[in-house]
Parts: structure tokens; C-alpha cells; sequence
């Protein structure tokens, strides 16, 4: 993981509560890239660690929570099928217009999964609400 992608995983994993870590501040010892610091104000501002950098303005991306319940069923990167064996809520990010029934959610050791939503009780709650 390299560039913008890596500061955006890092500043996720410290400050946006998927850590036990208690910080309100970093000292770090690198240089930052203005694409580096666009993709951190985004994750902090998104609460997501892949944020969504360009959007329809007609139908932009909808972040939120997916409640997956015991038994449902996710798909994570190259192919792997997961199954849930207890409820979880998930940080998810949905596009309404290019995603359909689907959403993608970050699973704690897994990355970016993909979730169907109203599939089995999965339910997806946006931010906006």
C-alpha cells in the first residue's frame, strides 16, 4: 500500500474509532503530498478510509453503518465469500447509481467488502439520516 491509499488506511485505523487507541494527535516523520492531505481531510471528514474523491452531484455516494446479521453472507477481494457468524454493523459507502442492491463495507481484517443490502435483514443506514 503506498501514497494516499496508505495515510488514508493509517489515519482511519487511529482516529475514526476502529482503533482502542485514544489519540487527538500524530507526530509523524514523512513527507505528505497535497493528494496526501486531501485524501486525510476526506477520510476524517467521511469517516471511511476509501473515500469517495469524485462524485455525481446528481446522485452523489451515501456513507453510512450496514447492519450484516449472523449468517449473511460477504464478498471480499479476489473472490473470497465470507460468512458472518454474529451480527455486525460495518462502515459502509453506497452509489446509488452505479451499485444497485450492493454496498461496500470495511470487515476488520478483511478491507473493503461488498454487502448485498435487503438481502437476508441486511440493512444499510446513511449518515444523512
Amino acid at each position: 500500500m503506498t501514497g494516499p491509499v496508505r495515510w488514508a488506511w493509517f489515519i482511519y485505523a487511529v482516529f475514526c474509532g476502529s482503533s482502542s487507541v485514544s489519540s487527538n494527535s500524530v507526530s509523524y516523520c514523512a513527507s505528505l503530498t497535497s493528494e496526501d492531505v486531501v485524501m486525510i481531510q476526506e477520510v476524517l471528514r467521511t469517516n471511511y478510509p476509501q473515500p469517495a474523491l469524485q462524485q455525481n452531484q446528481d446522485r452523489p455516494p451515501e456513507y453510512g453503518y450496514v447492519d450484516i446479521q449472523e449468517g449473511g453472507q460477504i464478498s471480499g477481494r479476489n473472490g473470497i465469500r465470507l460468512e458472518i457468524t454474529r451480527s455486525l454493523r460495518c462502515r459502509a459507502l453506497y452509489y446509488p447509481t452505479t451499485m444497485g442492491d450492493s454496498v461496500e463495507v470495511v470487515v476488520p481484517g478483511y478491507g473493503i467488502c461488498t454487502a448485498k443490502i435487503e438481502d437476508g435483514g441486511n440493512t444499510f443506514i446513511s449518515d444523512a439520516v
